[in-house]
């Protein structure tokens, strides 16, 4: 993977995502990586979506709404187990953290 792009949640839409993942060659399910907030998931965005191969990173994301394939997004809030958004992997940052 060549680089990485971080966007904030709230500047960016469903369809910019898609054409970033799209032109950056990203493909597979959606991951979300969570963890308390100042864990480091944002100072270590480009380490996680490189371990992750996801070459577009969606910071601050809190589920609003579902998330394109080929991307990661990270959050301090845990998963919901609600219907609407399965279709994507969770992750805790605590569990990468040592290995990116």
């Amino acid at each position: 993977m060549k680089s990485v792009k971080i966007f904030s949640s709230k500047m960016v839409t469903n369809s910019d995502i898609r054409r970033q993942v799209f032109e950056s060659g990203g493909y597979g399910e959606p991951i979300v990586v969570y963890g308390p907030q100042a864990c480091g998931k944002t100072r270590n965005a480009e380490a996680v979506a490189k371990y992750l191969n996801r070459p577009v990173v969606i910071d601050d994301y809190l589920f609003e709404r579902s998330l394109p394939d080929g991307c990661v997004a990270l959050t301090y809030l845990e998963p919901p187990q609600s219907k609407p958004f399965h279709g994507f992997r969770a992750i805790k940052f605590s569990d990468i953290e040592g290995k990116i």
